[in-house]
């Protein structure tokens, strides 16, 4: 299985397993935009987890979407076309 590694300005990394057999067209339309370089966020949406803006010029389809997230998971999140939308994309981290 592929895998992302996160390296940050101040030191440290880690590397996240893509589960490519439960979103392939998440992974692709991720995978033809790496590698990236921008800033992480901290926040406490659904408990503490971290956040990295994306934009992705060819958003995929909601692939296995799930409402929570445990400690360890790296997820694509997205604003779909049936809510309003403002445009939100990123990986997360818990």
């Amino acid at each position: 299985m592929p895998k992302l590694r996160f390296s940050f300005a101040r030191g440290g990394y880690f590397t996240a397993t893509v589960m490519i057999d439960k979103a392939p067209k998440t992974w692709e339309a991720i995978r033809t935009n790496l590698p990236v370089t921008t800033k992480a966020y901290n926040a406490r949406w659904t408990g503490r987890e971290t956040h990295t803006k994306l934009d992705l010029p060819n958003k995929p389809p909601r692939e296995n979407q799930i409402l929570n997230a445990g400690l360890g998971d790296v997820i694509y999140a997205a604003e779909w076309s049936d809510r309003d939308v403002t445009g939100f994309e990123a990986i997360g981290w818990f």
